[in-house]
């Protein structure tokens, strides 16, 4: 999706000064593709051609105010989140971590993800605060205390959580585990207190064995880095575009009937007016929430901090309508059944081949075409000619 907001955003920028943005970039990118290394990267991403280019696209993605524009944008800017999030635990960056939080909980709070809304909003708190009261702490967790190294390689760490679930409660569920050991407390607790021991013998085994990469197979590189694994991963980025393409581009700008309603990009269902003003200001109204709490029940003692939270309940795509026998699945169950019962009672009377009658849908629309809700399905009307045409050959037309 950012390719494909990155290409509309070509198409519209000054092709002059486009050309004088490769020529400067040309040389250094070369370099940074043919030796991967922090000093060519800072080199790159501090250049003021560079940061003069993100700037122009950063403002053409902010001034657009088609809602299915602005709607997919949004959605980028989260997944940018959770990347930046994930990069902070690779890196052992605190800083980045906690702005990674912050940027969260709106979200949270537009989602109703209260759990997530409440205690994320006060360990966001505490660990802003942490450097005045528990200084220590936070000196570790500044030098990358928060996440775990399991290899030499940069931009390998992972959050606590999980490396103590891919070793120890690992090694503890696997054949031979705690799973069906005992049921004795005493036993159980000896085997749980030993239980790092026995992941570290586990682990020495099977490298020991040539079952696992050894430490150093590992140190060599980075499993994205494969060529196979690029590979896969361009070609589902190519699919993903492909896909979207044939079905709505949500970023086309400067057409002459561009689309003002925010659509279903399977479907093509336009959503209701009041579904797509949330959408659209989902995160707004998420920060009002958030900035509401720290200041209620964290700041303040306005409200009790374990007060009830009141739900958003924003409006989405998913809006439950209320069913009925035209387009609940019960109904269309009742419908191929009273088709059925009809055409068994004719066929009595009839010579029909009731293998041929059912080769055919019993339901009110046909499932090729429609969907459950009645609505059109949407595919790729291009991919329709091949099989059509197959098996013709073009007339040669003096």
């Amino acid at each position: 999706l950012e390719r494909m907001r990155w290409k509309e955003f070509i198409e519209h920028a000054d092709p002059m000064y486009l050309a004088d943005c490769q020529a400067s970039l040309s040389s250094p990118l070369q370099e940074l593709q043919c030796c991967l290394s922090d000093e060519n990267l800072s080199r790159v991403t501090s250049s003021p051609v560079l940061q003069s280019l993100h700037a122009r696209y950063t403002e053409y993605c902010q001034k657009q105010s088609l809602p299915n524009f602005v709607f997919w944008s949004s959605y980028l800017d989260m997944v940018g989140l959770l990347l930046r999030f994930i990069r902070a635990s690779r890196t052992s960056d605190w800083d980045l971590h906690l702005s990674c939080v912050q940027q969260m909980l709106p979200w949270c709070f537009s989602y109703d993800r209260l759990n997530y809304a409440r205690f994320m909003s006060f360990y966001l708190v505490q660990m802003l605060h942490l450097s005045t009261t528990h200084p220590e702490a936070d000196e570790f967790l500044r030098q990358g205390g928060f996440s775990v190294q399991r290899s030499d390689n940069l931009f390998a760490g992972i959050p606590s959580d999980q490396a103590i679930e891919q070793s120890i409660n690992r090694a503890s569920k696997t054949t031979g585990g705690i799973v069906g050991f005992s049921r004795h407390p005493a036993t159980v607790q000896r085997w749980v207190l030993t239980a790092h021991d026995r992941a570290s013998v586990t682990d020495v085994c099977l490298e020991h064995c040539g079952l696992v990469d050894s430490s150093e197979e590992r140190d060599a590189f980075h499993k994205e880095c494969q060529t196979g694994r690029m590979a896969r991963d361009e070609k589902d980025v190519l699919q993903v575009i492909d896909t979207v393409s044939k079905f709505c581009n949500p970023f086309i700008v400067g057409v002459q009937q561009p689309c003002e309603q925010l659509i279903h990009l399977s479907s093509g269902i336009e959503a209701s007016m009041e579904a797509s003003q949330d959408l659209l200001q989902a995160e707004e109204r998420g920060r009002e929430c958030f900035t509401n709490f720290i200041k209620q029940r964290l700041t303040t003692d306005e409200k009790g901090f374990h007060d009830t939270l009141k739900k958003l309940s924003l409006k989405t795509f998913a809006i439950k309508k209320k069913k009925s026998p035209e387009n609940d699945q019960a109904g269309i169950l009742r419908s191929d059944r009273s088709t059925f019962s009809r055409i068994a009672l004719i066929a009595q009377t009839r010579q029909m081949n009731m293998r041929e009658v059912l080769s055919y849908p019993l339901g009110p629309l046909p499932w090729s075409l429609a969907t459950t809700s009645g609505t059109l399905v949407k595919t790729s009307k291009a991919s329709l000619l091949p099989l059509l045409t197959a098996g013709f050959s073009s007339p040669d037309y003096p």
